[in-house]
């Protein structure tokens, strides 16, 4: 009978760690993912996309270990520049970009995974 009283303690003690571990991994799901507005502005005469913070989190050393901006074009992604940190409101970096780029800002924030801020479709009649 202590055998079994033995192995029955301990499976029960296993269930609670496993049951702690996922409550864990729950709360982390629930925090917030970084947000921040991103406005931007396209420049036709030369080219350019102007990216500017417009506000919410603001990428600092402390929660973010990196800021870049993608380019899409004809199915392929290219790294277009790193964003210095800090990335803060009214921050704004310029592109190069054509009609039809699919141009975005991604953020690796520290602890969370990599993630898309904002994703731009560059027009081809008009500007931001």
């Amino acid at each position: 009978m202590n055998i079994k009283r033995g192995i029955i303690t301990c499976l029960l003690l296993l269930s609670l760690i496993l049951a702690a571990g996922c409550f864990n991994i729950l709360e982390e799901e629930r925090q917030e993912v970084p947000n921040a507005a991103i406005e931007s502005q396209y420049h036709p005469s030369n080219g350019t996309l102007t990216i500017t913070h417009g506000g919410g989190t603001h990428f600092v050393s402390e929660n973010t270990n990196r800021v870049f901006v993608v380019r899409e074009r004809d199915g392929e992604r290219e790294e277009l520049r790193e964003i210095g940190l800090p990335f803060e409101t009214g921050d704004s970096v310029t592109v190069p970009a054509q009609p039809g780029d699919t141009v975005i800002v991604r953020a690796n924030p520290r602890e969370r995974p990599l993630y898309n801020v904002n994703t731009i479709a560059v027009a081809t009649n008009r500007t931001g």
